[in-house]
């Protein structure tokens, strides 16, 4: 606002000065006589905007911490690769996260995506471990957030900026080691990003 009425100040004396230059050009005292009245007729309107701009800057709605209203197109965010705790009990700096989330909920976010790793939740054959992300599930509830969680059965890390690894389990990853079920390129480069589609009906586990 105050940005504003400095720039309308600005126009009101520029339209002074450029007009009184006018008429020092012009020279005769009618011609300066008409130049300064339609000036001061100019300032004056400039002068009635900048209050009416005033009032109506007075007027305004104060920005509240209010949560925002959730638009048409639904937004989730998501979470970092890290956001479970490496034994999968807990969220990772649950004080850190949380906050992250109550901002998220709070500028209108649906919810968020979390991957649910493989290597992480099954460490043994038919044996799951979930609680860390029940927590986040339970922490996402108190704030009216959506969860997506997507299954990842490929591993975590090995990419460029990657701070964390989840590799596939150790007890599916050797039988699919030794029996040739991992992806490999043609120089013979093998890969344990993830299980070959070739394993999907093998009774190897």
């Amino acid at each position: 606002c105050s940005q504003i009425c400095t720039r309308l100040n600005c126009v009101a004396l520029h339209t002074t000065s450029s007009s009184a230059r006018l008429g020092t050009a012009m020279a005769p005292s009618a011609n300066l006589a008409a130049v300064a009245a339609g000036s001061f007729v100019a300032g004056v309107a400039v002068f009635a905007l900048r209050e009416k701009l005033l009032k109506l800057f007075e007027k305004a709605p104060v920005e509240t911490e209010e949560p925002s209203k959730q638009g048409r197109v639904p937004i989730f965010v998501m979470m970092p690769l890290d956001t479970i705790t490496n034994d999968g009990k807990s969220v990772n700096d649950l004080a850190t996260r949380g906050a992250w989330l109550k901002g998220l909920a709070n500028n209108g976010a649906r919810g968020i995506m979390v991957d649910v790793w493989w290597g992480l939740v099954e460490t043994a054959p038919g044996v799951y471990n979930f609680e860390g992300y029940i927590e986040l599930c339970k922490l996402c509830k108190e704030l009216g957030l959506k969860l997506q969680a997507v299954m990842s059965f490929h591993q975590c890390g090995g990419n460029v900026g990657d701070n964390v690894s989840f590799p596939i389990p150790s007890w599916a990853l050797e039988p699919a080691r030794a029996q040739g079920f991992l992806y490999k390129d043609r120089e013979g480069k093998i890969s344990e990003d993830c299980l070959s589609l070739s394993a999907d009906k093998q009774q190897i586990f």
